[in-house]
């Protein structure tokens, strides 16, 4: 179903929403979609209002008006917005890379409705001021790809990323692959670049002194990102540092048993 708030008019993968049962919010990561969580909401819905999302620039969510509102401040102001219209108060989390990186903010900045939450392999940002002008200018670059090159040869190019490699491996990739090529470039291209790592805010001094529930899920054969969970589990001790053995950078798609076991001990109905 489609929810208008302000200028986005978000899809959401559910037929009805329940606000007096407890709620999770999952949110996905680059070129995927809402549906991506289906296999881990399956054994959920029984227990919570699990809220699957196509974010701005993906899938069926709409957004009117100006580039300006593909960014993390305005996206995360228009979800806060869909819960209110939707009558939750208090809300959990579920964050996928980009996804994750939007959940962190959320976490941080509306820390009354989003109590707890899970991050999968995502980063708090980019501190240093070079560093992150080098990677806008890179992200740039992946803009013009998108707006200009063949689609298909974008994405098939996108998965040679060395943290895909274990998620290749997988049955159902192709399956996944697929499910990537039905978005919109053009809106991808306005996500990356105004949501992108180096848009967004970095929040590695802000995350230090808030009391937050959050467990950071890395797989082990995603090197890059055990790297950074320790880093940030280290400047805050409310965030708990978990490695999932035989899984890279998605762990929710290489290994849903052990993600849903995860979920299901961590976020405990209200």
């Amino acid at each position: 179903m489609h929810v208008r708030v302000g200028n986005y008019r978000f899809y959401l993968g559910n037929d009805e929403v329940d606000s007096d049962r407890p709620s999770i919010l999952f949110l996905h990561g680059f070129m995927g979609s809402g549906r991506d969580w289906s296999t881990i909401t399956k054994s959920l819905n029984n227990k919570f209002n699990c809220l699957t999302i196509d974010l701005p620039g993906h899938g069926n969510t709409v957004v009117y008006g100006s580039k300006k509102y593909f960014q993390t401040e305005r996206v995360a102001q228009g979800l806060v917005d869909l819960l209110s219209k939707l009558k939750i108060i208090k809300c959990y989390l579920v964050g996928y890379s980009m996804g994750g990186r939007l959940g962190f903010y959320l976490l941080i900045k509306y820390p009354t409705i989003f109590q707890k939450g899970i991050i999968e392999s995502a980063t708090l940002g980019i501190a240093e001021k070079d560093n992150r002008y080098n990677r806008r200018l890179s992200d740039q670059f992946i803009v013009e790809k998108l707006k200009n090159d063949d689609y298909e040869s974008f994405v098939n190019e996108w998965y040679k990323q060395p943290l895909f490699f274990s998620l290749k491996k997988h049955l159902h990739f192709p399956q996944l692959l697929k499910r990537r090529l039905q978005n919109n470039p053009v809106e991808l291209a306005k996500s990356i670049s105004m949501m992108g790592t180096g848009a967004q805010p970095s929040l590695w001094e802000q995350i230090k002194d808030k009391n937050l529930s959050i467990r950071f899920l890395a797989g082990e054969l995603d090197a890059k990102y055990c790297a950074i969970g320790k880093q940030i589990s280290e400047l805050n001790n409310d965030i708990e540092l978990i490695y999932v053995e035989g899984a890279g950078h998605n762990i929710h798609f290489e290994k849903p048993d052990v993600f849903k076991k995860i979920v299901d001990n961590f976020l405990v109905p209200y």
